[in-house]
């Protein structure tokens, strides 16, 4: 008996319920009965174009059964099931020409390849499929460009922020790319962003958890500033809201698309001061960096120095005695009130740190199109000259709303110190917070107790006020 095997594939499947190829599936298996063939297995390609190029597995395994011989003919709902481009075509006919398979299909016949005629009547349908293929394409390529250029949506799944048409802000997923932005910009951490979603149950537009790069390719987003893009080019306003002043979306994705700084701005910081504190002994402006290997797997700060004068600090008694310092000094500050602290509400604080970040975006750009000569000296002069009088008046107002966001964040709370110290403040905040009132340095300490039986000496990490943090 003719052993054989049903084929089926079906491009789109959006549903996930592979109705498509259930019902291809029942009409091969009836052909194949007429035929008198015994069907010795189904190969199921679902939800895989056969003009994209995109690999098929049960293709191959159908190619693999026909090399090694073990299959006499197979069954198709259509040729086009088969092949859509004419260098499929092409590898199907040395198979089956080798191995002297037959080919039936349910719609468009017989299949012979292994005749001239056979094989020049299969080329020129799959050339006009290919063609059919390609001039659709085209005209979606045209009907989205001409989408783009009037602003409308261009269609496809739900974006995250709006509702189903695509136009329709949905206010609670808004709110969301809006803090996140700003954290961003205040130095937060796509991973913690991530995270804390997830954490929340707050799912992609999808319906999935998010990561690193889900966030990240969110807030790089044009429509989340209200902006068309297609092609990986900006051609205009669109016809739905902004939900981000276009301004802190430019500061974001240059942060996030610069690529000194994108590590910067995604690890994930566990410590409160990995890369924050300094080493006092390099004394050139080097950081400490958080370590777990060694030491019994307890975590501790480690300099860049090596050998055996390098430091090497227990991060967690550290920790607590920085976060305890700056809690205190917060708790002065609260009570005299040194920090003329703008009421919540007055003005947006996180606005206003947005246009900084904007800003100082804009005048990196401006000094690395110097250097790679892309503007001379004179236009740099003019350009930076009122980017940085532009600057100057968004920070003296920051100056006068206790500065940064993250410190207004704190210091506008009913109470600053429980604020702080509070675990659902996040830890990239709580260390905008410490490097905006203080500079911490670490020292050496004696191995073992100190008088007292104490192993923790508080004089070994130097904690010195800054100007904007000083409260007395």
């Amino acid at each position: 008996m003719t052993r054989a095997v049903i084929y089926c594939r079906i491009s789109s499947d959006p549903t996930g319920r592979a109705a498509g190829v259930q019902r291809q599936e029942t009409e091969c298996r009836e052909l194949a009965e007429r035929l008198g063939w015994e069907v010795v297995d189904v190969l199921v390609d679902n939800d895989i174009s056969a003009h994209s190029g995109k690999r098929r597995p049960a293709y191959e395994q159908l190619l693999d059964a026909i090399s090694l011989g073990k299959i006499d003919a197979f069954v198709a709902w259509h040729a086009d099931r088969l092949y859509r481009r004419t260098k499929d075509l092409q590898q199907l006919i040395d198979i089956v020409n080798l191995h002297k398979v037959q080919i039936r299909t349910v719609t468009s016949g017989d299949i012979d390849l292994t005749t001239a005629t056979g094989r020049a009547v299969a080329k020129t349908v799959a050339t006009w499929n290919e063609h059919e293929v390609e001039h659709a394409i085209e005209r979606m390529k045209l009907a989205k460009s001409a989408a783009a250029s009037e602003g409308r949506w261009l269609g496809g799944g739900r974006p995250f922020g709006f509702e189903d048409d695509g136009v329709t802000v949905r206010e609670s997923e808004a709110s969301e790319i809006v803090a996140a932005v700003r954290r961003v910009l205040m130095g937060g951490s796509l991973l913690a962003i991530a995270s804390e979603w997830n954490e929340r149950g707050l799912l992609t537009a999808r319906g999935k958890e998010w990561s690193q790069t889900t966030v990240r390719r969110l807030l790089l987003r044009a429509r989340n500033a209200g902006l068309v893009e297609y092609n990986g080019e900006i051609v205009g306003p669109a016809q739905w809201p902004a939900i981000v002043p276009e301004h802190e979306w430019q500061a974001v994705r240059r942060l996030l698309s610069d690529p000194s700084r994108q590590t910067a701005f995604t690890r994930d910081r566990k410590y409160l001061g990995s890369g924050l504190y300094l080493c006092g002994l390099c004394e050139d402006g080097s950081t400490v960096h958080a370590h777990t290997g060694g030491r019994g797997g307890r975590p501790h700060y480690r300099c860049k120095k090596p050998g055996r004068h390098q430091l090497i600090r227990g991060s967690i008694p550290v920790d607590e005695y920085v976060t305890s310092t700056v809690a205190e000094i917060l708790g002065h500050l609260a009570k005299d009130g040194a920090l003329r602290l703008a009421p919540p509400g007055s003005e947006d604080l996180s606005a206003l740190y947005a246009e900084a970040a904007s800003i100082r975006a804009e005048l990196d750009a401006a000094r690395q199109a110097l250097a790679n000569h892309d503007i001379d000296l004179k236009s740099f002069v003019v350009a930076s000259k009122q980017w940085q009088a532009d600057l100057d008046a968004v920070e003296a107002r920051l100056e006068r709303h206790g500065d940064r966001q993250p410190l207004a964040l704190v210091m506008n709370a009913p109470d600053p110190v429980a604020e702080f110290q509070s675990d659902r403040l996040p830890i990239d905040v709580k260390r905008a917070v410490i490097g905006r009132l203080v500079k911490v340095t670490l020292l050496r300490t004696k191995q073992g107790r100190l008088p007292g039986g104490r192993y923790f000496d508080p004089a070994s990490v130097v904690i010195e006020p800054r100007r904007a943090g000083s409260h007395g």
